[in-house]
C-alpha cells in the first residue's frame, strides 16, 4: 500500500458486534497490564495503546455496545464505564490468580529437582526423564496447594 509522504495508509476493516467487543476487551486488558508495569507507563507502546483504546471505545454505539460506555455531556466525550472496567479487571485478576499458582508450582518443582539431583546429575537426564520428574513434582505441588493454599508455606532465613 502506498501512502503519501508523512501519512500512514489506512485499511478499512469490518467487525461485527461480537468481534468489536472481543477487540475492545483485549485492548483494555493489555492497557491495564502495561499500566501496572511502571517501566512501560511512559513508553510509545503504552501511548499508542492508550490512544487506540480511546479511539475504539468511541465506536461502541455503532456496535450496539452502549453497555460498555458512559458519556460526559459537558465535555461531549465517551469513555469506558465502571462496569466494563470492573469486568476487565476481574478477568485480569482471574488470570493473575492462575498465573501465580502455576508460577509458584513450577518454581518449587524446579527448585526441588535441582536440590534432589544437585545440578550436574540433572544434566545427565534425558529430556523425557527430566519432564517426567518435573511432572511428578508439579502434580505434588498442585495437589498440595489445591488442598491447602498457602497455609503450609513457610519461609526460612
Amino acid at each position: 500500500m502506498n501512502s503519501k509522504k508523512g501519512q500512514e495508509s489506512r485499511v478499512p476493516i469490518s467487525f461485527n458486534k461480537s468481534e468489536y467487543r472481543v477487540l475492545v476487551h483485549a485492548v483494555y486488558q493489555q492497557l491495564f497490564m502495561l499500566e501496572s508495569l511502571v517501566d512501560h507507563q511512559n513508553t510509545k507502546e503504552f501511548e499508542n495503546l492508550n490512544s487506540l483504546s480511546s479511539k475504539l471505545i468511541k465506536y461502541a454505539p455503532e456496535f450496539a455496545s452502549g453497555d460498555l460506555i458512559a458519556r460526559d455531556v459537558i465535555e461531549n466525550t465517551i469513555y469506558p464505564n465502571s462496569a466494563f472496567l470492573d469486568l476487565v479487571m476481574q478477568m485480569i485478576n482471574e488470570y493473575d490468580e492462575v498465573s501465580f499458582w502455576e508460577e509458584l508450582t513450577h518454581r518449587l518443582a524446579e527448585r526441588d529437582l535441582l536440590r534432589d539431583y544437585k545440578g550436574k546429575e540433572l544434566t545427565k537426564l534425558s529430556e523425557e526423564e527430566y519432564l517426567e520428574l518435573l511432572s511428578e513434582k508439579l502434580v505434588y505441588y498442585t495437589k498440595l496447594f489445591g488442598e491447602n493454599g498457602l497455609e503450609n508455606v513457610e519461609l526460612k532465613d
